[in-house]
């Protein structure tokens, strides 16, 4: 029984997903991305604030002072020490509007911990930070760009954000060091915190410097120079992503959903990235199917609590009777893909859903929905995760963490709101 038990309240940038294996039980995903950086490459669903991009710039200057250095915990780098600092400031400055703060990772849990008098740690600050976090998050794209390399060290390019940044923020001298200058100042002020931090694992009090932090580095207040660096460097060599980025300039403020986004551009895009658009949506309309489907088992397991649920009743729930449509849906994917990949995407496709491009009745589809999931879970890295329903010959019955009110009614993110927040805060 689950009544009466009280479960940890975790932020929602940061979920407990590792230990049961909980995220894309039928094994969707990979095929969704890949399709996804066919238009958008170095961008994910995360990406959200591209001004971020400049504080990991920021960051590994500083961090740059201390090599092969790590905090007393063990846990913390100096670059995530960095960043302990960066989110504090941020979220510790008063006056600043909420929206300033959407799309910093662990914002909450930072709130909470100053709330307590104290200081983020590797304890309360994300419980991954090299995902959720700011570099985390936007490490990918900062790569993509040439900000830093594959070790966070600042790039030539980066050393040209930075120099520009530190002039629209008045804090020249910043990557210098020049002595006596606003922006040595500034280093020195976050150099001293984070020598202490590390020794202590523990971030350190930055006092005046901290609104300084803030103001210069706050995610929706980028200068005119940055933000026209930064939208430059997203055009030459990715010029899919540069015509998304364009179509999604020219949108109404009051945006419609992705799906329908998209298809919306399809019409008017170029030939190269119609054919990548139409297999996303060819994708998306086979992975919503199957995840209506198997939301529906979900669904009607928790309904009646623990009984077990027959697989006749599971035939007549109206979207595994839906499901019909998977072979003619599986055939248009595999097609459309095809043109945009015909080598390794195809075989994934083949390999991993190849399964529901038979037609079956309702009862056997259910039955290699389960089976599929099963093969899914035991998949998963390390040595396989539970699967998320206890199987009987005659039926199945949902585990109560993952019993199901309400079915999603959005299966793969296509990094349009990600991409819709660049165009915001960069033009």
């Amino acid at each position: 029984m689950t009544a009466g038990l009280l479960l940890p309240r975790l932020t929602e940038a940061d979920p407990d997903v590792v230990a049961e294996g909980s995220i894309d039980p039928l094994g969707l995903a990979g095929i969704a991305d890949a399709l996804v950086d066919l238009i958008a490459p170095g961008v994910t669903a995360r990406m959200t604030r591209p001004r971020l991009i400049t504080a990991i710039a920021v960051s590994a200057v500083v961090a740059a002072d201390f090599p092969d250095r790590v905090a007393a915990d063990r846990v913390g780098p100096p670059w995530l020490v960095v960043e302990w600092h960066i989110v504090e400031a941020l979220v510790g400055v008063k006056g600043l509007p909420p929206t300033a703060l959407r799309g910093v990772g662990g914002s909450a849990k930072t709130a909470a911990a100053l709330q307590r008098g104290g200081h983020l740690d590797a304890r309360s600050y994300l419980m991954t930070p090299k995902v959720f976090g700011f570099h985390g998050v936007f490490k990918r794209l900062a790569v993509n760009l040439g900000v830093i390399d594959d070790t966070l060290a600042l790039t030539e390019r980066g050393y040209e954000l930075v120099r520009i940044w530190e002039h629209e923020q008045g804090l020249e001298g910043f990557v210098d060091d020049l002595p006596g200058s606003p922006g040595a100042n500034l280093r020195r002020a976050l150099r001293r915190a984070v020598d202490h931090a590390l020794a202590a694992g523990t971030a350190q009090a930055l006092g005046s410097a901290g609104a300084t932090v803030a103001k210069a580095l706050r995610p929706d207040a980028a200068g005119r120079a940055e933000r026209d660096l930064l939208w430059r460097w997203l055009d030459p060599a990715e010029p899919l992503r540069r015509e998304v980025l364009l179509a999604l300039t020219a949108e109404e403020p009051a945006a419609q959903s992705e799906a329908v986004t998209l298809r919306a551009k399809a019409a008017g895009a170029s030939s190269r990235l119609r054919a990548r658009l139409d297999a996303i949506d060819a994708y998306q309309a086979l992975s919503s199917t199957l995840t209506r489907a198997f939301d529906a088992l979900r669904v009607v397991s928790r309904q009646h609590g623990l009984v077990t649920i027959d697989l006749d009743t599971a035939a007549e729930l109206a979207e595994v009777a839906a499901a019909h449509r998977l072979p003619d849906l599986y055939a248009s994917a595999d097609k459309r893909i095809a043109e945009v990949d015909p080598g390794e995407l195809g075989t994934r496709l083949d390999l991993g859903l190849g399964g529901f491009a038979r037609r079956m009745p309702p009862r056997d589809l259910a039955v290699e929905l389960l089976d599929h999931h099963d093969r899914v879970q035991a998949a998963k890295p390390p040595g396989g995760k539970r699967p998320w329903f206890e199987r009987v010959p005659t039926g199945f019955t949902v585990r109560p963490i993952y019993g199901l009110v309400d079915p999603a009614s959005y299966v793969h993110p296509t990094r349009v709101t990600a991409l819709r927040t660049f165009c915001e805060d960069l033009r």
